[in-house]
């Protein structure tokens, strides 16, 4: 009797996980789009919330309050609001969006204030940064399980969702996309990389990650007492993102960052060669995504101009340096740049206001007559002129991270001539 119990206990719980709905997010997302494109936004908005019955996640609670925020209904984007926070969003200004300007008007909206007040006053805690190597060690974990019985590969990753934290859903909805994509990436097309991952990341022995980054924190810190401290994660990917930024915290894909000599690399393209980097690069790439966390630009330029994402991600950068205080840093293509600044500058005076940025980022498989990501390198040097020019240097920080004026950076840095 003791014995059949047990089995029925095992099973209630298994089967409990099953009854619950994960939503398939790439099959979801045409959905989406098909939807907005004919303006049949109410029923987006019911198709979200039906999606995100049992997932719970705060990424589509979020996206569901924009709808209804655009629709004018304000009582049913605060109810969709409230439940993304509820859920794990903790960034409080997640209500500037235009969508949800009506949300004064809800029922709800002292309580909505109330509690974006409380993530405000936690944001601004250096005590509340945290890395959480939890969802790296649930995936591995998954990714053993599934290597060893691949037959049911697609139930281990699916438990590992469902089970996982907020934070494991939100990168599920942003990187995975599905389980089928988890499985054909680990196991069907880099069995060899992955077997290679299970062997070299112990996320347990990363505790030096938060020490480092925390101390580059309180240094910005000094600069920028508006500073604010979300938590990172520490996730394994599917080869496709160093680095992302959400309303829930910053996300690193250890699987970019475990080069070694060991590192099998028959199955991965030129890109992943060149851009998989080293352990060690892993509290400035956190310290990067962070400073993203920092910004709240309102200018009116485009915001896929290339001066737009040049000062974006190269203020990160300079930042990073500023809180090492530029001790063993330099930025990518540091040395490129050196050798070759006229030629780059005159590239970036022909694209300023160009949305291609085939010469400037992403674009680690189509770059052959020059380095990737050139406009990260373009961006750390403007911005750190436009800080050694400023007399108050809290200002200048300030100024990078909030300007309604890109412009106004160039100008005030020794490139300004680039404007003329």
């Amino acid at each position: 009797m003791k014995k059949l119990l047990i089995i029925l206990f095992v099973f209630c719980g298994y089967h409990s996980v099953f009854a619950q709905y994960l939503p398939d997010i790439e099959k979801l997302y045409p959905s989406f789009e098909k939807l907005t494109k004919e303006g049949k936004l109410q029923e987006l908005a019911e198709l979200l919330r039906n999606e995100n019955r049992d997932f719970h996640a705060p990424y589509i609670y979020f996206e569901e309050a924009k709808i209804w925020g655009g629709l004018g209904e304000p009582k049913k984007a605060a109810e969709a609001l409230l439940l993304a926070i509820k859920n794990g969003m903790t960034d409080p200004k997640i209500i500037e969006t235009e969508e949800l300007s009506g949300l004064p008007a809800a029922k709800d909206w002292p309580k909505i204030q109330k509690e974006l007040k409380k993530l405000k006053k936690k944001l601004s805690n250096p005590d509340n940064f945290e890395v959480s190597t939890r969802e790296a060690t649930d995936f591995l974990a998954a990714l053993k399980k599934a290597k060893a019985d691949t037959a049911n590969a697609h139930q281990y990753f699916t438990e590992m969702i469902l089970n996982g934290s907020a934070a494991m859903k939100e990168y599920y909805i942003i990187r995975y996309g599905s389980i089928d994509n988890l499985v054909n990436t680990t196991i069907r097309f880099y069995p060899k990389y992955y077997d290679y991952l299970l062997e070299r990341l112990q996320p347990q022995s990363l505790a030096s990650v938060r020490e480092q980054t925390m101390k580059n924190m309180l240094r910005f810190h000094e600069y920028y007492p508006e500073a604010v401290f979300p938590k990172g994660y520490l996730m394994v990917g599917r080869l496709n993102s160093g680095g992302t930024l959400t309303n829930l915290g910053v996300y690193i894909g250890l699987d970019m960052y475990a080069r070694s000599d060991e590192m099998p690399e028959e199955e991965l393209n030129n890109w992943h060669k060149s851009v998989i980097g080293t352990s060690e690069n892993l509290p400035g790439i956190l310290t990067h995504e962070l400073m993203h966390f920092q910004q709240n630009y309102k200018d009116t330029l485009d915001h896929n101009a290339v001066l737009s994402k040049v000062i974006g991600e190269g203020v990160c950068d300079f930042l990073v340096g500023l809180s090492v205080d530029f001790k063993d840093f330099k930025p990518i293509n540091h040395d490129y740049f050196m050798d070759n600044e006229a030629k780059i500058l005159g590239w970036l005076k022909e694209d300023l206001y160009k949305t291609d940025l085939g010469r400037w980022m992403y674009n680690g498989n189509n770059a052959k007559e020059y380095p990737a990501d050139l406009g990260y390198t373009v961006g750390y040097f403007i911005c750190k002129s436009y800080f050694e020019n400023a007399t108050d240097k809290k200002k200048a920080v300030k100024d990078l991270l909030t300007t309604d004026n890109f412009r106004s950076i160039l100008e005030g840095s020794r490139y300004a001539y680039l404007l003329k």
